[in-house]
């Protein structure tokens, strides 16, 4: 039988479950579930479309796994599967959901870099972190009156000053700070199953890597590149290069010095410099 390649699981390797009805889990419904599922489903089938591939979300609302992967099977069949686990942990929220969903399938359609220096079909860790909130994200909610919905939510004081200082109109700026709080979340929850010493937004990882780092990043990094995927103001529908990661993003040569993937897992193409 010819099986599929899968990408990394979301999380390092972890024996976390909780199972539907479990007293600890969230507000999460199977029926919002789904409904967030479809919201990014339906938004990404034509990008894969054009790789002549077909998305299909498994839907795994009882299985207690705390977790999400990638793979690709023959003839086009690109699968992300989402678990239930993960929807109802108390750390995650529906914002926090539809993040992990655009990492997993950056994997499929994120981008350069790529694993084993390009040569493999999963973009990497990092990068698929930073397509998550550079592209997928902010494209599924930037329809939403989000000036409202961030009124109601408590936003970190650093991605409100970041946020205003890139973007100008009232609504770009709802936008940012909605991304990032998003990518807030996932990387708070991260960091709790990692046994990582307290995350923020001001404390960015400033370690210089010599080699791209294509596994998962420490929390921290993952906190700081999809932050810098929300400051990056290039459009969500300018698409990102299966080979060149300096198309569609930001980079240094381009002028930019804010946005950039960070360099405590990338190092920069010669593109870029």
């Amino acid at each position: 039988m010819n099986h599929g390649k899968k990408s990394g699981e979301f999380l390092p390797k972890n024996n976390i479950q909780i199972a539907v009805g479990d007293k600890i889990g969230n507000d999460m419904t199977k029926e919002k579930f789904n409904a967030l599922i479809e919201r990014v489903e339906s938004l990404f089938q034509p990008s894969f479309a054009k790789v002549n591939a077909v998305l299909k979300v498994n839907r795994r609302w009882d299985d207690p796994a705390v977790d999400a992967n990638a793979s690709q099977w023959p003839n086009g069949n690109w699968r992300v599967s989402m678990y239930g686990g993960l929807a109802r942990h108390p750390l995650i929220n529906d914002d926090g959901f539809m993040m992990v969903l655009c990492h997993e399938i950056g994997h499929h359609i994120g981008g350069a870099p790529r694993s084993n220096d390009n040569t493999y079909w999963s973009s990497a860790e990092g990068q698929s972190d930073y397509f998550a909130s550079l592209k997928c994200f902010r494209r599924v909610i930037e329809n939403d009156d989000n000036i409202t919905i961030v009124k109601s939510m408590q936003i970190d004081p650093t991605a409100t000053q970041r946020c205003q200082e890139i973007y100008k109109s009232p609504q770009d700026i709802a936008l940012c700070q909605r991304v990032a709080m998003a990518g807030k979340t996932v990387a708070v929850f991260i960091a709790s199953k990692t046994e990582t010493p307290n995350i923020q937004l001001t404390t960015p990882d400033n370690r210089r890597v010599s080699k791209t780092n294509e596994d998962h990043p420490e929390p921290q990094c993952r906190l700081d590149t999809y932050f810098q995927g929300s400051l990056c103001d290039k459009s969500v529908n300018e698409e990102v290069s299966h080979d060149d990661p300096s198309v569609a993003t930001c980079h240094a040569k381009a002028g930019f010095k804010i946005g950039l993937r960070p360099t405590c897992w990338y190092k920069p193409s010669s593109n870029e410099l």
